[in-house]
């Protein structure tokens, strides 16, 4: 890992994985409005696809070129409910203008629950909890606290919580960050790892992947500020109520017979399946 060569190695790999594509797949068909209910149900679930270990481009048949814990729930919530799920592809920005446009039902990945995001969509029960964590090279020295970012660049997803997060932490600390605002949170890893940034902010899943499934060279310092659960989210019509609520009734079984505990070992290195709904610290809507 110290070496230039391998450094180059982990951008090019973690770049190929993470970084946002263009729109493929993104047809103007509209999604059903029929009974959310029914076995045989088709579902359309953007999806990045570009999301490592989360939603990636597969070398497989069988799974619409797609693997990884998103693309795994989805297919078990269908298989559980007789749905049939079909994922559209996009970037993730644009996944947002297809569920109100009707092209897709729900999104696909780490979806946190953000007061803009409150407002506007219905959100199925958390299947997963995350926090945003920083992340530097180990030649910066080690964190022993929050003020070791002070007055420090630090890259970070400008459309993701962890910029909420940043903005906070910010405020309430004094940190005086220099933000490095990306239009993705896959560009946080590589600006740190080459140097462009001293430190990231993203999502502690993401950390982790980029660390024990790429090898990166690097160090978390988690802030335990505001733990989020990730969760499906759907327009507020019948349709979205009513996929809500097959959505939630797999959720709980999935939980119950503990498919969320082995999903989540096997893609993303932990078990964060199993907390109830009174650990998530979820924004107040009026902040």
């Amino acid at each position: 890992m110290k070496t230039a060569g391998i450094s180059k190695m982990i951008l090019i790999s973690f770049c190929a994985v993470l970084m946002a594509a263009g729109f493929t797949g993104c047809g103007s068909e509209k999604v059903s409005e029929g009974n959310s209910s029914a076995s045989g149900m088709k579902v359309i679930v953007g999806t990045t696809g570009q999301g490592a270990n989360w939603a990636q481009t597969a070398e497989k048949n069988g799974t619409q070129g797609l693997e990884g814990f998103a693309i795994d729930l989805w297919n078990e919530i269908g298989k559980r409910n007789g749905w049939t799920i079909e994922f559209r592809q996009g970037e993730f920005a644009g996944l947002w203008g297809m569920l109100d446009n009707d092209q897709i039902d729900s999104i696909a990945g780490n979806i946190s629950e953000t007061p803009p995001r409150m407002e506007k969509y219905i959100f199925s029960e958390p299947f997963y909890v995350d926090n945003s964590v920083f992340i530097y090279k180990p030649v910066l020295g080690t964190a022993e606290d929050i003020q070791f970012f002070k007055n420090k660049k630090v890259s970070v997803g400008a459309p993701t919580s962890s910029k909420l997060v940043m903005d906070e932490l910010d405020e309430k600390y004094g940190l005086q960050i220099q933000a490095i605002n990306l239009d993705t949170q896959a560009d946080v890893v590589p600006n740190v790892l080459s140097g462009i940034s001293e430190a990231g902010l993203l999502d502690k899943s993401v950390a982790n992947i980029a660390i024990f499934s790429l090898k990166a060279d690097l160090k978390i310092f988690d802030p335990h500020y505001r733990v989020m659960g990730s969760a499906c989210p759907f327009k507020k019509t019948e349709r979205g109520k009513k996929l809500e609520e097959g959505v939630n009734k797999a959720i709980a079984s999935m939980k119950k017979d503990g498919t969320l505990k082995s999903l989540s070992e096997k893609w993303l290195h932990d078990d964060l399946s199993g907390m109830d709904a009174g650990f998530w610290n979820h924004w107040v809507q009026s902040k």
